[in-house]
């Protein structure tokens, strides 16, 4: 599920000879500016936070001067006030006859959703990295990385999980429906939570309560996931001797 200020896509094109900068009506959105504010480029540059400011002027002249596009992520002050992350990019797309650079332009988006995700990922990440298992997937389910906790508990090295998907761990318990409702859920982009029968390495079969959280990219789209897993076995042995 894309949010909405994932599809916030600005233009802008600055004319080298006229010094002339011209903002799309989304740019002077993601800005907080009126429609009619006229932009310049000492003003355009003042919109970074400082400890930007020095970056964005470097890739705006590595661009007139060598050519290099850029794609960068920079932090953004809005007029009122509120800061924001804007993934921004630049090109040159007219040259004399002599093929010097007459006009630059790009475009400017508001990926501030994305940040803030990502951040809390972080944190669950800072929290719970020692005590709990953590692994990362691409969008196809290729296991990126595990944690110690994961390696431990599984039996499995790391370098044994790597590059596998989590089928290694199926202990044939659950159904297929089982595993394509919790693909379809983390598919749309939405959290899925939990419980799920393992097989370690040894061949021990284990419960854990799983928490996925799919990851998307400055454009909304899935590009990993990561999960949060608890060894839950006893609580399920003494729920079971207490029936």
């Amino acid at each position: 599920m894309q949010n909405p200020h994932l599809k916030i896509i600005g233009s802008w094109e600055l004319d080298l000879s006229s010094g002339e900068l011209y903002w799309s009506d989304e740019t002077k959105l993601i800005h907080g500016v009126e429609l009619s504010y006229t932009p310049t480029l000492d003003s355009a540059l003042e919109f970074y936070r400082e400890d930007y400011r020095d970056k964005v002027k470097l890739i705006v002249d590595h661009l007139i001067e060598l050519g290099d596009n850029y794609d960068n992520d920079c932090c953004l002050v809005r007029k009122d006030g509120e800061q924001i992350w804007v993934r921004i990019t630049g090109l040159i797309i007219q040259k004399d006859h002599h093929g010097n650079p007459t006009k630059i332009g790009g475009t400017v988006q508001d990926i501030t959703h994305y940040y803030s995700k990502v951040t809390k990922l972080e944190k669950y990440w800072g929290i719970l990295n020692d005590s709990n298992m953590l692994s990362v997937s691409n969008k196809m389910g290729v296991i990126k990385f595990v944690n110690e906790s994961f390696c431990k508990l599984t039996g499995y090295e790391r370098g044994e999980v790597i590059g596998k998907t989590h089928r290694i761990f199926n202990s044939g318990y659950h159904s297929k429906e089982f595993f394509k409702e919790l693909w379809d859920t983390i598919n749309r982009g939405e959290k899925w939570e939990g419980e799920i029968l393992n097989k370690n390495k040894d061949g021990r079969l284990q419960w854990i309560e799983t928490i996925i959280f799919p990851v998307l990219d400055h454009k909304g789209e899935l590009s990993e996931f990561i999960s949060i897993r608890y060894d839950i076995t006893e609580k399920k042995e003494n729920q079971k001797k207490d029936r």
